[in-house]
Order: structure tokens, then sequence, then C-alpha cells
């Protein structure tokens, strides 16, 4: 490629990275003429770079670890196809549910190895009053720096105020690719618990998933968007893992590149207002491209086969997390 064309790409990254960290807002065109370059081509690696650049500047090159607990091994009458947990799969062959003790002591350990965030992932059904119960509890037993975290179903502002009042700080909660054919979700239901989340004083977390390869720029961005709309504090891109023995389990993954070119494009749209940028499953590629989180999970996962974990998933724990992010350069904890 023509190096006058790469330089007049360079300057138009520029632009956009200067008015998103001063917290300008960019246009639907802008964001999908991000999107519509091949992930291979040379204009991605330029996004890449320049956002690594901006993740050094926003997050002041701190890299974070999302710590997250599955409480519920548990069927689901929701039967979204990307989920291993429907009733339909039928892959859940045992139900269970960890204690507030063994809850208690993977919080522990979390918040002992400085995490940023530990996370409450409970099923559709899982009351409101039993999360804040242990929620409190949790708080109670486990002193530290961390944000206590939700990922659980629809809320009201109402009741996101309750879980703020239990010690919650945000609510992982997101417009998921295929919303409303993939899943039996109301698109519109999300979209009000995103929106209940914010105006309850609680944080919203969002991410661009489960990425597939079939989705389309036109979709990616509303969900840019939709986050932005609704004030999300965290972005950042999970790609879908296709599990074996439910609806997307014969179709072929996302690739590397587009994962973390989505992930750039994340991390220049959402500027100073998105200072954390997420990248699921954790990859060099993507920190280096400006995601500064990754995560490690326990417990009940729903993009695994094998539900049911007593240690973290693929044996990525914390401090695999950290020695990942001190790889791409970022800064990370001491012990």
């Amino acid at each position: 490629m023509a190096t006058n064309t790469l330089n007049a790409f360079s300057s138009f990254l520029d632009g956009l990275s200067v008015r998103t960290m001063q917290g300008e807002n960019l246009s639907r065109e802008e964001i999908l003429r991000l999107l519509e370059i091949a992930p291979d081509a040379p204009q991605s690696d330029l996004m890449r770079k320049k956002a690594r650049e901006m993740a050094a500047i926003l997050c002041q090159n701190q890299g974070r670890v999302w710590s997250a607990v599955g409480v519920e091994n548990k069927a689901c009458p929701m039967n979204c196809h990307f989920c291993s947990f429907g009733e339909k799969w039928g892959l859940i062959k045992k139900e269970s549910e960890w204690s507030d003790e063994e809850i208690i002591r993977v919080a522990r350990l979390s918040a002992a190895q400085h995490v940023s965030w530990f996370t409450l992932r409970t099923t559709e059904v899982y009351s409101l009053e039993r999360l804040c119960a242990l929620a409190k509890k949790i708080r109670a037993e486990v002193p530290g720096q961390y944000a206590l975290v939700v990922n659980t179903g629809e809320l009201t502002a109402e009741q996101g105020k309750e879980l703020k009042n239990a010690g919650i700080a945000g609510v992982y909660h997101t417009l998921r690719l295929g919303e409303g054919t993939a899943t039996c979700f109301d698109p519109a239901v999300r979209l009000a618990t995103m929106k209940a989340v914010s105006d309850s004083g609680l944080k919203l977390y969002h991410l661009i998933e489960p990425l597939g390869p079939e989705h389309s720029n036109d979709e990616i961005v509303d969900r840019l968007l939709a986050a932005r709309d609704c004030r999300a504090s965290l972005g950042g891109v999970m790609a879908r893992i296709n599990v074996k023995d439910t609806p997307f389990g014969d179709k072929e993954p996302i690739s590397e590149d587009r994962v973390s070119q989505i992930v750039a494009i994340s991390r220049i749209c959402g500027g100073s207002s998105t200072p954390d940028v997420c990248v699921v499953p954790p990859s060099k590629q993507g920190l280096l491209a400006g995601a500064n989180v990754v995560t490690t999970e326990i417990g009940s996962i729903p993009r695994s086969e094998q539900t049911e974990h007593q240690e973290a998933w693929t044996g990525f724990g914390i401090p695999e997390a950290f020695a990942l992010l001190h790889e791409a350069g970022y800064e990370v904890p001491q012990k």
C-alpha cells in the first residue's frame, strides 16, 4: 500500500483519538469506516498501535484482572444458542451451587492477589434478595480495594439501588450479538436493564459479545453505540467459543485478527469515557491492541462443555493473568 495512503489514515486515527480522549463521541459513519477495514490490513495494525498508545494514557498503563465465580451450575430454560447451560443441549448432568463459604474463600484469594473486580455470575432466576445477602456477606468478610460486581438477570433502577446498598459496585450486562435470534430475549428489555443500571448509580460493564465471524459491521457498531449511550465504564470484546453440542458447536471461530481489531476500535471509540477495555478469552494480541483487562474464571462457565470447574478455567488463574499483562507491557501489582 502506498505510504501516502497509510500516512493519511494515521492522521485520521490521530484526529479520532484526540477527540475521544477529550470526551467527544465519534459518528456511526466514522466507526463503520474503521470496522470495514480488513483485519489483516496495514491500517488495522495502525489501529492496534494507536489503541495501545491510548491505553498507556487512559488507564495509566495499569493492567487489571477481572475475577469471576459462576455461582450456579444449573440448566437454564432460556436456551441461548451460544450458552452451554441451555436445557435443550443437555450438557449439565448434575446441578450444583457454590456455598457462601466457597465463594468467600475465592473472594479472599482474589482480593489478596490484587484483582480489580470480583464478580458473582448467577442465572436469570437467582433471587435478588439472595444476591444482596451474599454481597453483604462478602463485603463484611473480605476487605480490599476490589469492586464487587454481579452478572445476573434483568433489573430495574430500583433493584439496582438495592444491589448498590448491598455493596455492589457495578453490573455486567450486554445487548448481545444475535439478541432476539440466537436468544429468546427481547433486545429492548436488555437495553432497559443497561440503562437502569446506569440510572441506579451502579457502573455498567459491557463487551461486544459473543463475537462470531458472521456478525456484521452494522450489528457491531449498534452494540458500541448502545454501550456508549448507556454510559458503560468498561468495554471490549468477548469472542464466542463454539461449545460442542450447542447450536454453534460446528461453526468456525472468529479470527484473532478480527477480535484484536475490534478491541482496538473499542479503545479508540471509548476514549476517556471507557478507561478499561477487556479481551475475552485472554490474548496477548488483544492486549497489544489496547485492552488492559483480562479475566479469570472458576465455577460454572457458560462457554465450556464441562460446565463446572473447581480450579481456574483452562489453568488461567490470577498469576497467569498478571504475567500475560506484564508480557504485553502493562504495569501490574507486585506481591
